[in-house]
């Protein structure tokens, strides 16, 4: 079972860590903007995807990466929830 509290550290410190924000994880809301307010460019978005492929073994398509999946943390976690039919 996944927990939504540790899908959101697990994105927020790939923030940090891998594509290196100039935030801390203590700092990074849940709904705050990765591209406007955290500054994640095109590149850090396709490492970003490709992170969310590899820890939740799940595939995502063209179709499905798009801005509003990908616009916060909490939108990325809805992806995922929903790539893995899991119901909240």
């Amino acid at each position: 079972m996944l927990d939504k509290s540790k899908m959101e550290q697990d994105l927020k410190y790939f923030l940090v860590e891998d594509l290196l924000v100039d935030f801390t994880i203590e700092e990074i809301s849940p709904n705050m903007s990765l591209g406007n307010e955290l500054g994640v460019d095109s590149l850090g978005f396709t490492e970003l995807m490709a992170h969310v492929e590899d820890v939740y073994n799940i595939k995502i398509s063209d179709e499905e990466f798009v801005p509003e999946n990908f616009r916060t943390i909490n939108a990325i976690i809805e992806l995922i929830e929903k790539k893995l039919n899991i119901t909240v």
